[in-house]
């Protein structure tokens, strides 16, 4: 395998995290330093042998310390993982966890003033 194809591997991951998690990176480390917890922790560890495999791949004698098939399946789950994210379901399920905890709150203070006002008696 050339350093060539880990590149394109790494590039194209780079590219699904920014297309589906909306996380930009100059490199794929950056990116996933970036996307922290939306990526399960196997996932980041998989990306993170990616890149090292990467930059591996550019030098001649420590080319030889890269696995290739298990460099083949960290982006075969990987391009599989993002490629199941829908950005669409993403933002609508933030916005719909966003609107719940403000209508919770809400209600909390309705119940605190209503209490409140049973308590000095105006109800």
């Amino acid at each position: 395998m050339s350093g060539a194809t880990a590149e394109n591997h790494a590039e194209e991951v780079r590219l699904l995290i920014e297309e589906r998690l909306g996380i930009k990176g100059k490199t794929l480390d950056r990116a996933v330093a970036r996307a922290g917890r939306l990526l399960p922790k196997w996932a980041q560890r998989e990306a993170r042998y990616l890149a090292q495999a990467e930059q591996l791949m550019g030098h001649p004698k420590l080319r030889l310390m890269v696995d290739e098939a298990k460099l083949t399946k960290a982006r075969a789950s990987l391009v599989e993982h993002l490629k199941s994210i829908d950005p669409t379901e993403r933002r609508k399920t933030k916005l719909l966890g966003t609107l719940g905890v403000i209508s919770f709150n809400l209600i909390l203070v309705v119940a605190a003033f209503i209490t409140y006002l049973v308590w000095q008696g105006y109800v």
